[in-house]
């Protein structure tokens, strides 16, 4: 190689390596250093943060305020883009980052008003709320600033800078999330359009479960609604996917009082959302004023399940119904509606909406005094043209954040039952446990008031079941001290299921339970559905039905299954291919010919179709069982029962295998191991005797390779200590102290 070529290849490495070192420097992060000290502006006093060996953090400081200041610089130092994609989610923000890809989401974000309506509660707050949230948004926006050079990839990416807080912008995230949690205006679409097309007889035959069913007396709109409803709840449905929120009933949250647990005084147990696994942080929290420890959600600074010295509380969402969709006539013009007999203007706004990448767009928003307006229907032959409005409760005030202030400071059950009564969105169970091993739950159920004269979209709603008189506003307790256990878990009718609930419940009435026995349990839990649906199938299917050895082999195995859900059960895959294949079969082609799309909307509705398929399997003939697309074939429950089985094990080999062995959760697509497994949650145990402690388990999924995208599943177990400085660092917690600047 001659000189001329060796310097060639000296400046073009040298400019590569140049490039290389640029763009290293441009997409380099700041971590949060986890000893040592930082400054931090606006301090008054040091704060440590000490990181324990299980990752998780415990802050100390000599004042409320400088505390949840250093919560909010440590959540945003770990979770920066997931809370600026929330905050702009809540806001209507989104697509000035992701472009037209996000615009219809911002249009139902302002429409449905979280950030409005939080602009406007925000003045009502407790003073005492609004000292916490001013200085949590402070430590995130001290972040922001120092390390504006140095942001996580996802901004330099995109090429933007994450929003600053303020204080209303954690009730605005707190309400979207209320809103998502009620689990209801899909629920109403799904079931009006029904309604409409097939009548109240042939629904109530396909949904035997259901009790709140509209009469068949009210006014028919045949479709004229349904593209208003469908922009709506596709634009709701865009929400919940950008943010992975799948809205569910929790299951399997326990209170054990010391006579059911054998470990140390009374314990609670539950599982976090499927959203959460990934998006929460396990924290200690100790000011001359506070001593709590638990699980926090980045952007909203409260522990939502934990402990102090002397209490421990567990809070539950519920999905509940809390909404309506209200049909209000409207002028020729669309300037104004009908209420009361009176016709009053629309509350209009216009919102600009800045696209990247597109140009900017305006949006006008209607409000009535009912809510907000989600779309217009023109006038038709003698019938006015009409507007439809969300009544929703969480459009009024409540100091829900007052309630999770206290809920972190109670020390009794009477201040236990004065924080849960603050709270009316989302609809919440709240489990207490204290030193004195006392147990308890409480609930809160909050009903609208709309006046009668204000005409509902016909579909399910509460104002329908037997003996509902509205507004019902009050808090249900259960105090059972020292001699019970209250276990959560989804509420099936009461008329035909109760005896089986009871008699497959994992834990007996006299089970005594260990720490051990919940980690048992946890590591591989009992999949509920498999429990009440399969008796049912194999009375209805017998081995002489089977026509294939593959068939017989399948049909053995869900015999001799457990009903345990794990990484190697290959009756748990066959299990749940099956429902979603029964479930198609059952309601799809009514659904289809209803109003197309319609089932995908129903598909996300897991609660309504299994509890209603359990009842149909009891039962013997159900129109529903036949397909009404065809003309020649009338099929009845074993027909279609059969028919999803037979498909079912089609569809695993075809897309699996054709060998029953390797159908386990280790060897399907990683995709259909999350959808379908369940495993990938976050349980956790609290007890408080002898020393508080948060016990977590939760099963990872462990990449092993980048290329193949290969993974292996691995059970976690961690234990959170809290309440002991000295013995934390004498564990070897790392020390990082944050000094005022």
């Amino acid at each position: 190689m001659n000189n001329r070529t060796r310097k060639i290849f000296l400046i073009f490495g040298f400019i590569l390596l140049t490039i290389f070192g640029v763009i290293r420097l441009y997409f380099q992060e700041s971590d949060l250093p986890a000893e040592g000290a930082l400054e931090m502006p606006s301090l008054h006093a040091d704060v440590e943060v000490l990181t324990d060996s299980t990752g998780y953090c415990h802050f100390y400081a000599e004042n409320n305020q400088d505390l949840y200041k250093a919560m909010g610089y440590v959540h945003a130092s770990g979770h920066l883009p997931q809370m600026d994609n929330y905050l702009r989610a809540a806001t209507g923000t989104l697509s000035e980052v992701y472009g037209e890809a996000t615009l219809e989401i911002d249009i139902f974000s302002r429409t449905m008003g979280f950030a409005a309506n939080a602009e406007r509660f925000y003045p009502r707050l407790d003073p005492e709320v609004t000292e916490v949230l001013q200085a949590y948004c402070d430590g995130i926006n001290i972040y922001i600033d120092q390390h504006r050079f140095r942001l996580p990839r996802e901004f330099k990416w995109r090429r933007y800078s994450p929003a600053p807080w303020k204080p209303a912008d954690c009730l605005a995230v707190y309400r979207m999330l209320a809103w998502l949690f009620s689990d209801q205006a899909l629920q109403k679409v799904v079931f009006y359009k029904l309604l409409e097309v097939y009548g109240n007889t042939k629904v109530m035959d396909g949904f035997p479960a259901i009790q709140n069913c509209p009469p068949d007396s009210f006014p028919k709109y045949n479709t004229r609604f349904f593209k208003i409803l469908n922009d709506f709840t596709r634009r709701n449905t865009q929400l919940l996917d950008f943010l992975g929120i799948t809205p569910e009933n929790l299951e399997n949250s326990w209170v054990f009082s010391s006579k059911y647990f054998s470990d140390s005084g009374s314990a609670l147990s539950g599982r976090l959302p499927a959203f959460l696994s990934n998006y929460h942080e396990i924290q200690e929290l100790v000011s001359p004023d506070l001593n709590v420890a638990g699980m926090v959600v980045p952007g909203i600074p409260f522990i939502l399940f934990g402990h102090n010295s002397s209490t421990a509380w567990n809070v539950i969402i519920r999905p509940v119904d809390n909404m309506e969709f209200i049909l209000l006539p409207v002028s020729e013009d669309n300037s104004s509606y009908q209420y009361k007999n009176q016709w009053l203007p629309f509350e209009t706004q216009k919102d600009d909406l800045f696209i990247h990448g597109a140009d900017d767009s305006t949006i006008m928003i209607q409000a009535t005094l009912l809510g907000p307006v989600i779309g217009h229907s023109s006038a038709e032959k003698n019938s006015p043209g009409y507007c439809i409005a969300v009544k929703w409760k969480g459009a009024e005030f409540s100091d829900d954040f007052k309630g999770l202030y206290l809920l972190n400071h109670c020390s009794s059950w009477d201040m236990f039952k004065e924080a849960v009564g603050q709270h009316v969105i989302p609809a919440i169970e709240v489990d207490y446990i204290d030193t004195a091993e006392n147990i308890g739950t409480a609930q809160y159920f909050s009903d609208l008031v709309v006046n009668p004269l204000a005409e509902r979209l016909s579909t399910l709603s509460r104002i329908h079941e037997p003996g509902f008189v509205s507004p019902v506003s009050h808090l249900f307790r259960n105090y059972n001290p020292k001699s019970g256990m209250i276990r959560h878990q989804h509420i099936y009718p009461d008329s035909l299921f109760q005896i089986a609930l009871s008699r497959y419940d994992v834990f007996g009435q006299d089970t005594l339970l260990s720490y051990n026995d919940l980690i048992s349990y946890n590591e591989h839990p009992l999949n509920r559905q498999a429990e009440l649906i399969l008796p049912l199938f194999f009375e209805i299917v017998a081995d002489s039905d089977l026509s294939t050895s593959q068939q017989q082999k399948a049909f053995d195995i869900l015999k001799t299954w457990n009903y345990r859900m794990s990484p190697e059960s290959i009756a748990a895959t066959i299990f749940d291919a099956f429902i979603l294949q029964l479930r198609r079969l059952v309601y799809q082609d009514e659904m289809d010919l209803a109003d197309p799309g319609l089932f995908a909307q129903f598909d996300r509705l897991t609660d309504e179709s299994f509890v209603n398929m359990l009842y149909l399997l009891s039962g013997e003939e159900s129109s529903w069982f036949d397909d009404i697309r065809t003309s020649d074939i009338v099929e009845r429950r074993k027909t279609i029962v059969l028919k999803a089985y037979r498909e079912t094990l089609d569809y695993l080999s075809t897309t699996f295998s054709s060998n029953i062995s390797e159908w386990t959760c280790r060897n399907i697509s990683e995709q259909s191991r999350l959808e379908q497994s369940g495993l990938d949650q976050v349980v956790f145990l609290v007890n408080l005797i002898p020393q508080p402690a948060i016990r977590l388990f939760n099963w990872e999924i462990m990449k092993t390779s980048p290329l193949f995208r290969s993974a292996r599943f691995h059970f976690r177990r961690n234990t959170f200590h809290s309440g002991d400085r000295f013995a934390l660092m004498q564990n070897g917690a790392q020390v990082l102290t944050l000094t005022p600047k």
